[in-house]
Protein backbone atom coordinates (compact mmCIF):
# COMPACT_ATOMS: atom_id res chain seq x y z
CA UNK A 1 0.00 0.00 0.00
CA UNK A 2 2.93 2.35 -0.50
CA UNK A 3 2.92 5.08 -3.10
CA UNK A 4 0.80 7.93 -4.34
CA UNK A 5 -2.75 7.77 -5.78
CA UNK A 6 -2.98 8.06 -9.56
CA UNK A 7 -5.48 10.91 -9.31
CA UNK A 8 -6.04 13.49 -6.58
CA UNK A 9 -9.21 15.61 -6.53
CA UNK A 10 -9.08 19.02 -4.86
CA UNK A 11 -11.60 21.77 -4.43
CA UNK A 12 -11.21 25.10 -6.23
CA UNK A 13 -8.67 26.51 -3.82
CA UNK A 14 -6.23 29.07 -5.21
CA UNK A 15 -3.29 26.83 -4.33
CA UNK A 16 -4.49 24.40 -7.01
CA UNK A 17 -6.58 26.28 -9.58
CA UNK A 18 -5.72 29.72 -10.95
CA UNK A 19 -8.88 30.15 -13.04
CA UNK A 20 -11.37 28.38 -15.30
CA UNK A 21 -11.35 28.69 -19.10
CA UNK A 22 -14.01 27.15 -21.34
CA UNK A 23 -15.23 24.95 -18.49
CA UNK A 24 -11.76 23.54 -17.73
CA UNK A 25 -9.51 24.34 -14.78
CA UNK A 26 -6.20 26.11 -15.34
CA UNK A 27 -4.04 24.64 -12.61
CA UNK A 28 -1.48 26.62 -10.66
CA UNK A 29 2.04 26.12 -12.07
CA UNK A 30 3.50 25.10 -8.72
CA UNK A 31 0.70 22.59 -8.12
CA UNK A 32 1.32 21.06 -11.57
CA UNK A 33 5.03 20.74 -10.78
CA UNK A 34 4.08 19.01 -7.52
CA UNK A 35 1.71 16.65 -9.39
CA UNK A 36 4.37 15.88 -12.00
CA UNK A 37 7.00 15.17 -9.35
CA UNK A 38 4.71 12.69 -7.55
CA UNK A 39 3.24 11.28 -10.80
CA UNK A 40 -0.45 11.92 -10.18
CA UNK A 41 -3.16 13.52 -12.28
CA UNK A 42 -4.71 16.57 -10.64
CA UNK A 43 -8.50 16.81 -10.75
CA UNK A 44 -10.79 19.43 -9.33
CA UNK A 45 -14.41 19.78 -8.33
CA UNK A 46 -16.54 21.77 -10.75
CA UNK A 47 -17.84 25.04 -9.31
CA UNK A 48 -21.54 24.95 -8.53
CA UNK A 49 -21.70 21.14 -8.55
CA UNK A 50 -22.23 20.09 -4.92
CA UNK A 51 -22.58 16.42 -5.91
CA UNK A 52 -18.90 16.43 -6.89
CA UNK A 53 -17.93 16.98 -3.25
CA UNK A 54 -19.05 13.55 -2.09
CA UNK A 55 -20.96 12.43 0.97
CA UNK A 56 -18.34 13.55 3.52
CA UNK A 57 -18.64 17.21 2.52
CA UNK A 58 -22.42 16.95 2.29
CA UNK A 59 -22.50 15.72 5.89
CA UNK A 60 -20.20 18.59 6.94
CA UNK A 61 -22.41 21.12 5.15
CA UNK A 62 -25.54 19.71 6.78
CA UNK A 63 -23.84 19.87 10.19
CA UNK A 64 -22.83 23.50 9.63
CA UNK A 65 -26.34 24.39 8.45
CA UNK A 66 -27.80 22.74 11.56
CA UNK A 67 -25.50 24.83 13.76
CA UNK A 68 -26.40 28.05 11.97
CA UNK A 69 -30.14 27.35 12.16
CA UNK A 70 -30.02 26.38 15.86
Amino acid sequence: MDGVPRQIKSDNQKACVDRWEYGKPVFNKTFLEFATHYCFTPLTINPGKPRDYGSKNIMETNSINALVVS
